[in-house]
């Protein structure tokens, strides 16, 4: 896969060193462990500083930007044990977080022959309707497809999971380029098995009183990264003036269910306990994903519900993954199952991964849409896609959440494709979800 400039960019092949993620996406990992000959504090490339750098609150880093190389300095001592301190030089703007680390070994058998260019003219009247319904796909979304089927890329079930890690960073040619925000900081939080990345976008204007959404990635569990959604999440930090928090969770097969929605739920809960430092509103914690994320953002609101956790006051599902796909009674599931960049063979791979037993598959923190009792949850915005295998459970999802009382908008998305929101350089794909998020949130949480 490629970028606009048709290089290759495929993701590191190993997911579970963490402090590996963090240096490749612009941050300098230090550590301070008292007591056991590790090194003394320092500031990596951003030069010295005072011996009680680590004390700073968020909200007042931005003193902190090295002028010569552009670094910020972040670090909560709420959210780190107390014999170990970090800092965490994170690049800030519109920069690219790209690493040699990142590049395709040479001759490798997927790379790309050709760039995508979402800003290439389409003749409309060419466009053709898929064999399933008499309503077309979005030409844009046609001539994606089109590329990806130009460039041999194969479906991620029938290459190993390093593989598709390494396919997975290609979407970036139809994500455009990185736009700026205000500030960008990478964060350490405290999960359950270690401290788990988090990537802040903090939009331009206003002091606090802003929502905070806590963002899930896609990717089936397996596949996805802080880096997918970069360049979108940006676009919707901008685009609606909430505080953005990207979290980075344990990847499936190294870490089966319930690793990854236990990951989800202890980064909400040390989020929201510290969203006045983030310069949020803690009365405005919404949760948010799109795909598997979507699906993690489903279970963490059930999760607070039943252990009485942070009080979340919406959830954000795009493109949601709420039930097994293995004997899927949906009939989206078999109309588009196959052609539409997201297989029905994928989705099944997916859960096998994510699952490490059969069994649990049914439990309501993995499958959402199954458990018994959806009373007393955040209300919803479900965001489903036309030409998507899982669209009719996500707007199940809705139907149900309303039959207890829950509120939930559920908007169907004529013409798209699962992962969608993911296609940033495309507008006509990204921009009517993101200003509809954007008026839910405006109108929920009024400055």
């Amino acid at each position: 896969m490629s970028g606009f400039n048709g290089t290759t960019t495929p993701a590191p092949s190993c997911r579970l060193h963490r402090r590996h993620r963090l240096m490749e996406s612009g941050c300098v990992l230090n550590t301070r462990c008292r007591g056991n000959g590790h090194r003394q504090p320092h500031i990596g490339t951003t030069g010295r500083t005072s011996g009680a750098w680590w004390d700073l609150p968020v909200h007042v880093l931005h003193r902190f930007r090295h002028r010569t190389t552009g670094v910020w300095i972040a670090t909560n001592p709420a959210w780190l044990p107390n014999d170990c301190r970090y800092s965490l030089a994170a690049r800030h703007h519109g920069e690219a977080h790209t690493s040699p680390m990142t590049r395709a070994p040479a001759g490798s058998q997927y790379q790309t022959r050709e760039s995508f260019d979402p800003t290439a003219e389409v003749d409309l009247a060419e466009t053709p309707s898929t064999p399933e319904t008499d309503m077309p796909l979005h030409p844009r979304i046609e001539q994606f497809l089109t590329w990806l089927r130009e460039q041999g890329t194969p479906p991620l079930h029938r290459v190993g999971v390093p593989t598709a890690r390494d396919l997975m960073p290609g979407l970036r040619a139809a994500q455009g380029d990185p736009e700026p925000v205000a500030g960008v900081v990478d964060l350490l939080v405290r999960g359950p098995a270690g401290r788990l990345p988090v990537r802040i976008y903090q939009p331009g204007g206003g002091d606090g009183g802003r929502p905070l959404v806590v963002f899930f990635h896609g990717g089936g569990w397996s596949y996805g990264s802080l880096e997918l959604v970069d360049r979108p999440l940006r676009r919707l930090a901008n685009a609606t003036g909430a505080v953005i928090a990207s979290v980075e969770y344990r990847l499936a097969p190294e870490t089966c269910f319930p690793g990854p929605v236990e990951d989800a739920y202890a980064a909400v809960t040390a989020l929201a306990a510290q969203a006045g430092a983030l310069s949020a509103d803690p009365h405005a914690v919404v949760v948010a994903g799109e795909s598997a994320g979507a699906n993690l953002a489903a279970a963490v609101a059930l999760m607070a519900r039943d252990r009485r956790g942070p009080r979340l006051h919406l959830q954000i599902l795009m493109c949601p993954i709420l039930a097994p796909a293995k004997g899927s009674r949906f009939a989206s599931y078999h109309d588009y199952g196959q052609g539409y960049f997201i297989t029905r063979d994928t989705l099944l791979t997916c859960w096998e991964l994510y699952m490490s037993a059969t069994e649990e598959s049914d439990h309501p923190y993995a499958a959402p849409l199954l458990a018994p009792n959806l009373s007393k949850l955040p209300p919803a915005l479900i965001l489903t896609a036309e030409f998507d295998p899982v669209r009719d459970e996500g707007e199940e999802y809705g139907n149900r959440l309303r039959t207890v009382g829950v509120e939930a908008r559920v908007h169907r998305h004529e013409g798209m494709i699962h992962g969608f929101f993911l296609l940033s350089g495309i507008p006509e794909a990204v921009n009517p979800a993101i200003e509809e998020i954007g008026v839910e949130l405006r109108t929920r949480f009024p400055c």
